[in-house]
């Protein structure tokens, strides 16, 4: 096998790997939303406080990852442009299994003693999941370099000329 269908391959299970996590960690949280309700936010907020204040802290903490995401996305690009995809996509990883951790131990705090705490760890680990998970753009462009190591646009497709008018 030549060296460069090698590396190809490498990158390829390298980005398959960062998306894979990054898409888990979208949907990690999504079955667990109600639990956290009941175990966390309920004491925080009191039994009074009702569904809806529960619902919005429970939404906010879902949209959370997808907003750091989006602000963070950019960043990851210019950086990658900067030093190179692969360490991007490592850092990205190693963000992810930090963030993950953390949701981890919040998860299994005492929701008596210490449920704001978990609440806010919970946050804090949506967030940083998001921030790591945003190497997603950069994973595309690795694929995108991979499939085309030209850089060429539109191959395979006929290029628009004024002269390729139909």
């Amino acid at each position: 096998m030549p060296a460069e269908a090698s590396s190809s391959r490498a990158a390829k299970l390298i980005v398959f790997v960062v998306v894979f996590i990054d898409l888990l960690g979208f949907g990690i949280v999504l079955p667990l939303l109600p639990v956290y309700g009941d175990r966390f936010v309920k004491p925080v907020l009191g039994a009074e406080a009702g569904s809806v204040a529960s619902g919005i802290v429970l939404g906010l903490m879902m949209s959370s990852f997808s907003l750091m995401q989006f602000l963070f996305a950019p960043a990851w690009g210019r950086l990658s442009d900067r030093i190179g995809r692969r360490p991007i996509l490592l850092l990205g990883l190693l963000g992810s299994v930090g963030a993950y951790a953390l949701f981890g131990y919040a998860s299994s705090m005492n929701p008596d003693g210490q449920a704001l705490l978990a609440l806010i760890l919970l946050f804090v680990s949506r967030a940083g999941a998001g921030i790591a998970g945003a190497t997603i753009s950069t994973a595309q462009a690795v694929i995108a370099s991979v499939v085309d190591p030209r850089g060429s646009r539109g191959s395979g497709h006929r290029q628009w000329r004024p002269e390729n008018r139909s």
